[in-house]
């Protein structure tokens, strides 16, 4: 696979130039809508329904099942003000 790579730091950057595919993986940094963003986990659908339930919000388990089939995983990202974000592969989302 083609990658482009910078360097930021310590850490280096990876973004495909596949068009299928949008690699997010724990610990690297990626860039989303022109933002540098470091992804700290992959969520699981089970942690994805239990925020849910943690902030007392209503959602159709099964309209959240095809959502997360559709758009892939939810991943937490560190934000450029440092702020923790559950953030959707974006790239996967585009491509539909």
């Amino acid at each position: 696979m083609n990658t482009k790579e910078k360097r930021i730091g310590r850490k280096k950057m990876s973004k495909s130039t596949d068009e299928n595919s949008y690699n997010m993986k724990e610990g690297e940094l990626v860039e989303i809508k022109g933002e540098v963003r470091m992804v700290v986990k992959e969520m699981t659908f089970k942690e994805y329904c239990q925020r849910h339930d943690d902030l007392g919000l209503e959602y159709d388990i099964d309209d959240a099942w095809e959502n997360w089939q559709d758009r892939g995983p939810l991943f937490e990202v560190i934000d450029e003000n440092g702020k923790l974000r559950a953030m959707w592969n974006e790239k996967r989302s585009e491509d539909k």
